[in-house]
């Protein structure tokens, strides 16, 4: 049955590759743009992001999403803030700030706007400096802090002021977003239904249109912006700063490029079996107004742009999509907030925005805070993102009779251990090792034996076997590995005695020597010691560790006068 699953999922996204192509230059006609448009907003992202199309448990905003005057702004020249705090699921508290102007005649143009990847979300000062511009030209804004950064972190101690973790703050996403995909769900549905709740918040402020609602954001908010745009209609205008305009598939990679895992919530699972792709969450925003920006354009960005283009100009609306680049690094510049009011000011007020921004101040960090101390953890106000897994996983317990016999037993191991299986798409098969001898390496006693053998079609894996002069009959097979790769270990070098004072318990299995003379090596794990060659390998002769998968590389060593193998 895996076999079958993994045969049908690679046959589907061969058929998406062969179909991009093709459909970035296919002549769409406006119907058909739409009906894509409900594609990527449709059935596909259910499967994706199933909370925000079931709408979670139902709150009335009204009632519970309320204002919070932690600590009392000081009045400004034109604008008042207001700390407040609403629950985007219940008891589940998302903190902001609600920047309302104090002139002119609303209701207001409202603006969401998701943070990027800066520790202090919302108190960034380059994100006041954007908030200041929008309030100072007839905009209410709200700002909120997304789960894992401001008042909403984990893992930061108010009391000093460090991460608990270190790392960067999206440690705080990954720890949550890795034990969500586990239990059925991602961290993209919590963070683009924080948004979608920010919204039914700010349509029950009085100060607020309904009718001209926007969105914008940078880097990682700028993703956001993106999602949030694309699946809330309600918003009627939008501005993503660097947040991905480019295309992800088909993938360009080789063995050898170095992939990191990126920032869980900004992925879709597994989007890619369905064809979507980022551009097409941007066409999803057509024709609504949609201003994207670069650092610095570039292939990739330009070819991405003209498309989305393209997809506006056969919607009738070719004005409503625009380009920028910052000509600068990565960050929400002065050059890009006042791209920002410029938009806004052009589709909800029909004029142009300000030439140039306003010296201000920004804000403390105590002076806008919704929570005493900074965190909503050590204020112990509400749920947490791990508190709501802890009883997600509660009721998913699958209902299994333990064995009360031996027979039994034997039937439970053999199903738990066909789940686990088929979790890990792992699939036995009959096909050849094809064992190649590489050389052969002395050592005093023994000797090392290098070789490789097929693990799976077109990946070879490379081995050393510890091989003893005076091998036993019948003698047994042990496997070992170690993390750090087994040239790390696999080397001769002065052995370390038996257990004593100051002497590592992992260090003494690895080297100890047996009674019989025999030493134990440990291991490569995937990605390291020796199979990291071929990563670097493109072309040339046969390679004794050409061909293999990321990382893979097995070890064997003696034991008792045993052949002893190892592998990771």
């Amino acid at each position: 049955m895996i076999a079958r699953r993994r045969e049908r999922w690679t046959t589907e996204i061969e058929i998406v590759e062969l179909r991009w192509a093709s459909r970035i230059d296919d002549s769409f006609s406006p119907r058909r743009q739409r009906f894509r448009s409900f594609q990527v907003c449709g059935e596909p992202p259910k499967v994706l992001i199933s909370s925000i199309h079931n709408r979670a448990p139902s709150i009335p905003i009204a009632k519970n999403c309320r204002t919070c005057f932690c600590r009392s702004s000081p009045k400004r020249d034109g604008y008042r803030i207001e700390n407040v705090r609403f629950q985007s699921r219940p008891n589940f508290w998302v903190t902001g700030n609600l920047y309302v102007p104090a002139t002119g005649v609303g209701p207001f143009p409202g603006i969401i706007s998701p943070c990027g990847h800066y520790s202090e979300a919302r108190i960034y000062p380059a994100y006041q400096f954007l908030y200041l511009d929008l309030v100072r030209n007839g905009f209410v804004v709200l700002a909120y802090d997304p789960i894992g950064q401001g008042e909403r972190r984990h893992y930061w101690n108010p009391r000093t002021k460090k991460s608990e973790i270190g790392g960067p703050v999206t440690w705080e996403h990954d720890m949550p977003g890795h034990l969500l995909l586990l239990i059925g769900e991602n961290l993209t549905q919590y963070r683009i239904w924080d948004g979608m709740r920010a919204i039914d918040y700010l349509l029950t402020r009085p100060e607020v249109d309904s009718k001209r609602i926007g969105c914008t954001g940078q880097s990682g908010g700028g993703t956001l912006t993106l999602f949030i745009s694309a699946l809330d209609e309600r918003v009627r205008c939008a501005v993503m700063h660097e947040g991905g305009t480019r295309r992800r598939w088909p993938l360009e990679i080789r063995p050898e490029t170095p992939i990191g895992t990126g920032d869980v919530e900004q992925h879709f699972f597994p989007a890619a079996i369905y064809g979507i792709d980022l551009p097409d969450v941007h066409f999803a925003i057509a024709p609504r107004p949609l201003l994207t920006t670069i650092e610095y354009y570039s292939p990739d960005f330009n070819e991405t742009a003209r498309q989305i283009g393209e997809r506006y100009r056969l919607l009738g609306a070719p004005d409503r999509f625009a380009t920028e680049e910052a000509t600068d690094p990565h960050a929400l510049t002065m050059k890009l907030r006042l791209a920002t009011t410029d938009w806004f000011s052009r589709w909800f007020y029909n004029r142009r925005g300000p030439e140039r921004e306003p010296g201000v101040t920004p804000e403390s960090a105590e002076t806008l805070y919704c929570t005493p101390n900074g965190s909503l953890r050590y204020s112990q106000q509400g749920e947490t993102i791990f508190s709501l897994i802890l009883k997600t996983q509660m009721s998913l317990l699958p209902p299994r009779n333990f064995p009360s016999s031996r027979a039994e037993l034997e039937s439970f191991r053999a199903e738990i251990s066909a789940d686990i299986a088929e979790l890990l798409h792992i699939s036995r098969n009959s096909y050849a090792l094809g064992v190649r001898h590489i050389v052969t390496t002395p050592r005093e006693g023994y000797q090392v034996e290098k070789a490789e053998f097929i693990s799976e079609p077109g990946i070879y894996v490379p081995t050393w076997v510890f091989v003893p002069e005076q091998q036993k009959r019948e003698s047994l097979a042990l496997l070992y590995v170690h993390e750090a790769g087994k040239e790390a270990e696999g080397m001769e070098r002065v052995v370390v005695p038996h257990a004593g004072a100051g002497c590592n318990p992992q260090r003494r299995l690895c080297v100890e020597p047996d009674r019989r003379g025999a030493r134990r090596r440990p291991a490569d794990r995937q990605g390291h010691g020796r199979s990291m060659v071929a990563l670097r390998r493109r072309a040339g002769p046969p390679h004794p560790f050409r061909g293999f998968g990321r990382g893979t590389a097995f070890l064997s060593l003696s034991h008792e006068g045993r052949p002893i193998s190892a592998w990771s």
